[in-house]
């Protein structure tokens, strides 16, 4: 799955909040404060076969392996901007297109230093493919990063069962079965 690759991406890079907003057929991942040297966008590609020990390298790393994954499944489009604070690059990729574009203006509402992923998958199928949420939660609910998923907050429950009921009635898909104990 490309979304933990996204999470570990934002979280080594020094973002202080994520946000993951997801529709019929798009996600969102947001990382705020967090941005990657432009170079290291233009150049993503290498990361794949890069095993670099530099710790400025991770976030790259992580980006290039959710870039590859999320490319895999064949969406319809996918778009990625980063904003350094003062300049930033913008990444798609529609259809078999690449597309690179410098940027001087702020894309987003507020100019502090983000990266936004977003992916619009060909259907819904991805979505209802596996558990998400709970996925989601299990592998990063004790992230030193805060991570909201529709708006909720993944708290950690240390241990104790979660009731994701409550979370399922703002996704906008349904799952088939259930590994959570009630």
């Amino acid at each position: 799955m490309y979304i933990l690759r996204l999470v570990q991406s934002a979280v080594s890079a020094g973002s202080h909040q994520i946000d993951i907003d997801h529709s019929f057929r798009t996600l969102s991942f947001r990382g705020h404060g967090w941005s990657l040297p432009h170079q290291h966008i233009q150049e993503l590609h290498s990361f794949l076969l890069k095993n670099s020990q530099d710790p400025l390298d991770l976030p790259a790393q992580y980006l290039a392996v959710a870039l590859n994954a999320a490319l895999d499944q064949n969406p319809e489009r996918l778009h990625l901007v980063t904003w350094d604070g003062d300049c930033g690059l913008s990444l798609s990729f529609v259809g078999h297109q690449e597309g690179l574009e410098m940027l001087t203006v702020c894309p987003f509402s507020t100019p502090q230093p983000q990266t936004c992923f977003t992916i619009v998958h060909r259907s819904s199928w991805f979505f209802r493919k596996l558990p998400e949420l709970e996925w989601l939660y299990k592998q990063c609910s004790l992230s030193p990063t805060p991570i909201f998923v529709n708006g909720i907050w993944l708290l950690p429950d240390f241990g104790q069962p979660k009731d994701l009921d409550t979370l399922r009635l703002y996704l906008p898909f349904t799952y088939i079965s259930s590994s959570t104990s009630h």
